[in-house]
């Protein structure tokens, strides 16, 4: 007989439905004490493993935070941004993290461990991770520039040149073209190449 969590309580999440399996491992929709959603494989709630949808780790790791001093720093801040992005409906942010399946992995629930990957964040930089459609995890984030960032947005078309995939700013930035002006060739047709005077218009 199949195994059914709906209705237990696990540390502070409480099992509403059960939720997608992904391989052999069965998957549960939690409501924790705070007012989160968030889904967890089944050995680690029985195991004990998760027992809230990340707010006990923040809670624990803000008291910790208070007695080194970094409670109120720039990269404290950035934690629980990720965190709250990723965890709690009611940030505005969530529909594009949390809400498109994006999470935070275990070990950065507690702002000790996300220190020690990520250290300090660099002047003028922000949290990036390398591939928008991973979650946060160590080998996944990077810092990266305002400007590194925008171009790694998941909304931005990339342009392909001889095997080489960039966005389109980044495309004009190398060949010294406008930007608005690269966007309005191709939007009329032109091939990349010819966009970017590569070839002349019409012979390839």
């Amino acid at each position: 007989m199949s195994l059914n969590l709906i209705g237990q309580t696990y540390g502070r999440l409480a099992v509403t439905e059960e939720a997608p399996r992904r391989g052999r491992r069965r998957y549960w929709q939690c409501i924790c004490s705070c007012g989160s959603a968030r889904v967890v494989a089944q050995g680690d709630l029985r195991s004990g493993n998760t027992k809230s949808c990340g707010c006990l780790h923040a809670e624990l790791s803000a008291a910790r935070a208070r007695t080194h001093g970094k409670y109120d720093t720039q990269i404290y801040h950035v934690w629980r941004g990720m965190l709250a992005r990723c965890q709690n409906p009611n940030n505005p942010r969530y529909a594009d993290y949390g809400g498109r399946g994006i999470t935070v992995c275990e070990r950065w629930q507690t702002f000790e461990n996300f220190y020690a990957d990520m250290g300090e964040s660099p002047k003028d930089m922000t949290l990036d991770r390398k591939d928008n459609s991973k979650n946060y995890c160590e080998s996944n984030c990077q810092w990266a520039s305002y400007t590194e960032q925008n171009r790694n947005k998941r909304s931005n078309r990339l342009l392909t040149l001889l095997g080489e995939s960039k966005c389109l700013a980044e495309w004009a930035e190398q060949y010294q073209i406008h930007p608005e002006t690269l966007s309005s060739r191709i939007k009329l047709g032109w091939t990349l190449e010819e966009a970017l005077n590569l070839v002349e218009r019409g012979r390839r």
